[in-house]
């Protein structure tokens, strides 16, 4: 299964990549074309380890591949010399993306709708593809999708397909939205450069800022965290590495790229998430023999360091899960001995979840799982302030070898009172927790065992959930969305587990 995958992925990446022939780049995309070679087998192995689940859950119309610079231009028109298609050449015609294919249902774009979207209106990019005979195949459209919080969806512009972008923010009443862009061509995807999208012309402005290459030539690797309570941007960056491993910086800069600080980090495995006001980072310490009991955390504005304590005897062992609010992060702790929670990826029975507040206090036991209890996927989990939402796990029962599939998903809370909650569908293949905004809306992707599939919004009022950006019906395309951001909201790829 991952090996068709990588592949699928990998001849995705290709077709894309030769539609790139005698084009020339900006200069941060070249600076970024340098150091692509090594990293490739890399970047391609991520997509599919993110990407397995949902193939699992939806069969050939679920690859989900990375996002893409934008301008106003006919996709039908993207040089496509080189390009290796099959006898029937599937490359998409001007009618066929005129037409749609591969969208949900969309409306045209209403003149004044820059006037109208607000606070909750939500960006997304489809970008689908088609097989070909000989087992590559082509992207079939780059799209720009608009939806209203009550789920209208509007078409707005059409991308080149020979780049990826990615949608990290975009503050409402703006037509520009902040991006990430990555070249494609013949030796992979390269590193993204930071910029910005003119959400009427589809122009892209690559402006790197404090997050580009400081000496011009080692390439940097960004990935985009949060905008803090400042109104600055928190960014993690690599430089000079040759995969996703190695020492990090968190970079914080104002919008129009000027420094404000960087923060030096260990190279310790976890991803050493930010709290949600942008003021925290927790990250595991130096010492190995203190990475199961202890975490270090830092404050990113004046880079001291503390300890933290994660309360339990050296017969446990532990590892973050989630930021709970700015005020605590919750922590799995269970019996040394036992598969490690980063490797089984669930909560087992006995497990405990504990509370560790960043002020020093006490750390909390929230609660010990049972056995009789719902299984829950450690990972997405989404801190509410008063709680965690997770997803619960489905052992694969979702996948295509598993017959009849279990489609026993959904999403549970665990308050901090330690008592849990089941929220919204329970029938699912599988579900994904993304964000949890101030006002209780939840930001989810899940997938039906019927095959549909994308980003919803949960109320927690009792009414339906808002299908906002849902993927396309299943048919001879493959993919959908990969990004989207909302409005004065949450943002993220579409490729979470």
């Amino acid at each position: 299964m991952e090996r068709d995958l990588s592949q699928l992925l990998t001849a995705a990446a290709e077709a894309d990549e030769r539609a790139l022939a005698g084009m020339s780049v900006d200069a941060p995309l070249e600076r970024a074309h340098r150091g692509v070679r090594r990293r490739r087998a890399v970047r391609h192995a991520r997509t599919t380890v993110l990407s397995v689940a949902g193939i699992a859950a939806l069969g050939a119309g679920a690859l989900l591949v990375g996002p893409t610079l934008a301008r106003d231009v006919d996709p039908a028109s993207t040089p496509t010399d080189g390009a290796t298609t099959s006898s029937s050449d599937p490359t998409p015609t001007a009618d066929e993306v005129a037409a749609g294919v591969g969208l949900p249902s969309v409306l045209p774009l209403p003149a004044d709708v820059w006037d109208r979207a607000a606070a909750g209106w939500t960006l997304g990019i489809y970008r689908p593809v088609r097989p070909t005979d000989d087992g590559s195949v082509d992207v079939v459209r780059n799209t720009l999708v608009l939806a209203s919080p009550t789920g209208e969806r509007y078409r707005v512009l059409e991308l080149p397909r020979d780049r990826e972008v990615e949608l990290v923010r975009w503050v409402a009443g703006q037509t520009r939205a902040l991006v990430t862009v990555a070249e494609v061509d013949e030796s992979g995807t390269h590193d993204p450069v930071r910029g910005w999208l003119d959400l009427r012309s589809g122009e892209l402005r690559l402006d790197p800022g404090a997050v580009g290459t400081p000496d011009g030539e080692c390439p940097a690797q960004i990935s985009y965290e949060l905008t803090d309570a400042d109104g600055d941007e928190v960014w993690r960056v690599r430089y000079c590495q040759t995969g996703g491993g190695g020492a990090s910086e968190l970079v914080v800069q104002q919008p129009d790229g000027t420094l404000v600080r960087r923060v030096a980090l260990n190279d310790a495995s976890w991803e050493a998430p930010v709290d949600p006001s942008g003021r925290y980072v927790v990250t595991q310490p130096d010492e190995p023999a203190a990475r199961d009991h202890e975490a270090v955390l830092v404050d990113l504005a004046t880079e001291t360091r503390t300890t933290l304590s994660f309360g339990v005897g050296p017969e446990r062992t532990c590892g973050f899960v989630a930021w709970r609010s700015e005020a605590a992060l919750v922590v799995a702790c269970r019996v040394a001995g036992e598969p490690a929670w980063w490797e089984s990826g669930v909560l087992l029975a006995d497990d405990e979840l504990w509370d560790v507040p960043v002020d020093g206090a006490t750390p909390q036991l929230v609660r010990t799982l049972t056995a009789d209890g719902p299984a829950l996927a450690l990972r997405p989990a989404v801190g509410t302030g008063a709680g965690l939402v997770l997803g619960t796990d489905v052992s694969g029962s979702a996948s295509p070898e598993v017959e009849p599939p279990t489609c026993t998903a959904g999403l549970v809370e665990i308050g901090d009172d330690g008592s849990v909650t089941r929220s919204g569908r329970q029938d699912l293949a599988w579900v994904h927790p993304v964000a949890v905004t101030d006002d209780g809306l939840r930001y989810v992707a899940q997938a039906d065992c019927a095959g549909a599939s994308g980003l919803v919004v949960q109320t927690g009022t009792g009414t339906p959930d808002v299908d906002l950006l849902p993927n396309p019906p299943v048919s001879e395309l493959q993919g959908g969305l990969t990004t989207w951001a909302t409005a004065d909201g949450p943002s993220a790829r579409y490729w979470w587990w």
